[in-house]
């Protein structure tokens, strides 16, 4: 997919606020993925894996060490990765031995969901207010017995580690139109600004998967929200809209597992 050609064919009315922000996408290496086996609880599914690359630190992407405690950890990928993931398989048209790679088999990553390491934060003080913050310390270090539904925290001591939010700004909950998604200020904190992603996500998606509807790629939120907390930012797959998730509980989880290209 040509990127030019996409931005100025596909988006030539994208508001001029958004053209200003546009970004090139965020250099890093180019990886294979694979699909990690469910766990019951997000603690789980992080310390599994972690454990997938004990005796393999050479498979671990550079960018996916984590500091902390004077140590490095391995992280999930963010939710801005898990798009990058996808879009990267889907544009890969060769197999390794030449052959053309089928639609289905370019699509394979849009049919799961897709758990990350940021997170979507509420404010039980005013539930018009949330956060997304893009690689969350507090889920990469998650216990592994952790087994509650979403982490409670203090709202306000994540002030300045994320996108602040209001959910009157714009639409949530329902699906959207391409427009709307690449114009959604929520979508544009998920993929960290990166605009030049979301539109090559938003296009393959309205033209791979809208059966002729126009409207998709929903930004979804919990509502009632009793007490400040955090929870994990999700993209669904293909089946719900490959929209974004940020109401789930922390449980049934799944990872891409990221390694660099095999010969």
């Amino acid at each position: 997919m040509k990127l030019a050609r996409l931005l100025d064919e596909k988006y030539e009315n994208v508001s001029g606020t958004v053209v200003d922000k546009l970004v090139s996408p965020k250099k890093i290496e180019k990886l294979e993925y694979e699909l990690m086996p469910s766990q019951s609880t997000y603690g789980e599914g992080v310390h599994a894996l972690q454990n997938s690359y004990a005796g393999k630190e050479t498979e671990v992407p550079s960018h996916l060490w984590y500091e902390y405690n004077g140590r490095k950890i391995i992280r999930p990928l963010t939710f801005r990765e898990n798009i990058l993931a996808r879009v990267e398989n889907f544009e890969t048209l060769k197999n390794k031995n030449g052959s053309t790679r089928t639609m289905e088999d370019r699509l394979i990553l849009f049919d799961t969901l897709s758990h990350s390491c940021t997170g979507v934060a509420y404010s039980s003080r005013n539930e018009e207010d949330f956060m997304i913050i893009p690689v969350c310390k507090e889920l990469i270090t998650l216990p592994k017995n952790f087994s509650e539904y979403c982490i409670q925290l203090n709202y306000s001591s994540l002030q300045g580690k994320g996108f602040v939010l209001k959910r009157s700004h714009t639409k949530y909950d329902e699906q959207l139109t391409e427009s709307e998604v690449i114009t959604h200020p929520a979508w544009i904190a998920a993929v960290q600004e990166d605009i030049i992603l979301l539109c090559t996500y938003t296009a393959i998606v309205f033209k791979q998967m809208s059966n002729g509807e126009d409207k998709l790629m929903g930004f979804y939120l919990k509502d009632k929200i009793y007490r400040d907390q955090l929870r994990s930012l999700f993209v669904l797959n293909r089946y719900n809209d490959s929209g974004a998730l940020g109401g789930h509980n922390l449980i049934n989880t799944v990872f891409f597992r990221a390694t660099p290209p095999s010969s």
